[in-house]
């Protein structure tokens, strides 16, 4: 598949050497859902997260070969600090890499940028999408221990900075718990009215 084979091992493995003490590198473990109409976030144990706005702008070649290949690129701008991240895809189907760099919004830094040669090859990097997001949620704990964070997004689509339709996203994201959990409060939320996603990311739900 596009996720797989020798390249992509490759890539990712050039992905971890690049990644330096200036980018921050993490690896998620996360589920999303989709609120139905009667969802409202249930009470979760632990303690809420600050609420958070923020816009994405993604970018992708002409022929959109990130997206194809299951890479997500945007440039995160939020309380005036301005963040590029990049997602590839990882074995195990709710794994993802995650690249964090700081730069400005004339393209992407040289440690991204390097990742992604290849895909310019099919033309330069633009702006396709962007995102305004209000993020509220719960960090949920078993005792002293953080075993995720539960967040539930409104998206706006904007269009000349005003908003042209949105959706909303639920996220489970693993911190220190482990994929049982991920399991249960994605079954709490489902009885909450949330439903399976079938995982398409925020970008090619606006791009379909």
């Amino acid at each position: 598949g596009a996720h797989g084979g020798p390249g992509a091992v490759a890539f990712r493995a050039r992905a971890r050497q690049l990644a330096s003490r200036r980018m921050r590198r993490t690896v998620e473990r996360e589920v999303k859902l989709e609120p139905g109409d009667a969802f409202a976030l249930p009470e979760l144990p632990g303690t809420p997260l600050a609420s958070r706005i923020f816009t994405s702008t993604y970018h992708d070649t002409p022929p959109r070969s990130l997206a194809r290949a299951g890479i997500t690129l945007r440039r995160r701008l939020e309380n005036g600090v301005s963040l590029w991240q990049l997602k590839l895809p990882l074995a195990g189907p709710d794994a993802r890499a995650e690249l964090e760099v700081h730069g400005g919004p004339k393209g992407p830094p040289r440690q991204i940028a390097d990742l992604l040669v290849a895909h310019v090859r099919h033309g330069p990097l633009e702006p396709v999408a962007t995102l305004r997001t209000r993020r509220k949620g719960v960090r949920v704990a078993d005792g002293s221990i953080a075993v995720a964070d539960v967040v539930y997004d409104a998206v706006d689509v904007l269009a000349d900075g005003h908003a042209a339709g949105g959706f909303g996203e639920i996220e489970v994201e693993l911190i220190d718990g482990r994929d049982e959990d991920l399991e249960r409060l994605s079954q709490t939320l489902q009885r909450a009215g949330a439903h399976a996603s079938d995982g398409t990311p925020k970008l090619m739900r606006v791009l379909a």
